[in-house]
């Protein structure tokens, strides 16, 4: 306990191991021999940060071009299947979306690996990093694709409202070109604030993610 410190108050303690962190110096893990911490954590943070970005590319791609056409659609089948789907993905708790998309995809149907970053044994391949990633990537996107197309359709829906959308349809610009040009880049900057705020949760669901697909990053590092 003295050579850890760990005989000294909590305060002490604490002040201690932040005047450590501040020049780099996180420490050794007790549980891996005492390996210092920092080289594991940077070696984790960049499959971490793939799975993330990845991740949060296709939610962006996805819940944009929705939330487009589900407030161009309003009050259509298309709308409301929509609406429908997007409840389920902001609704359904990460655990349940990982541990159903493992079993179906991989264990089912074999059409994505069932863990790794890539198949054990074989050469670095980009194409093999591809093929691990795309699954969980894509299980990850669903709540937050689901939650930035809530918010495109209503933004978009309240700017087609506004005057200077109206004006651009009298003087006969194309039904096409009043959404993308001038209602869509409007309608944009609520989402864009929303994506901001997402980033924290989507490194916890990142975390989730890597443990269930032995995803070597932060998650796997934790566990």
């Amino acid at each position: 306990r003295e050579r850890l410190g760990l005989d000294r108050p909590l305060p002490v303690q604490y002040l201690a191991w932040l005047r450590a962190a501040l020049s780099g110096d996180f420490g050794y893990s007790i549980q891996r021999s005492g390996v210092a911490v920092l080289p594991l954590v940077m070696e984790r943070i960049g499959p971490t940060a793939l799975l993330m970005g990845t991740g949060l590319a296709i939610a962006i791609v996805l819940g944009i071009s929705a939330g487009i056409f589900s407030a161009v659609r309003r009050n259509e089948p298309s709308d409301i299947a929509l609406s429908v789907l997007s409840f389920i993905g902001i609704s359904s708790p990460a655990f349940l979306t990982a541990l159903l998309g493992l079993y179906f995809f991989s264990v089912l149907l074999r059409w994505a690996p069932s863990g790794g970053m890539q198949t054990a044994g074989a050469p670095f391949s980009m194409t093999d990093v591809l093929a691990h990633l795309i699954l969980p990537a894509c299980l990850l996107s669903i709540g937050h694709a689901a939650l930035i197309m809530r918010y495109m359709r209503a933004s978009l829906l309240e700017v087609l409202n506004q005057d200077y959308v109206r004006t651009a349809r009298a003087k006969g610009v194309r039904e096409f070109w009043v959404i993308i040009k001038h209602a869509t880049r409007n309608a944009l900057l609520p989402v864009i604030t929303l994506i901001g705020s997402t980033v924290g949760i989507a490194i916890g669901g990142a975390i989730f993610l890597e443990s269930v697909f032995n995803w070597p990053g932060m998650g796997l590092l934790l566990v």
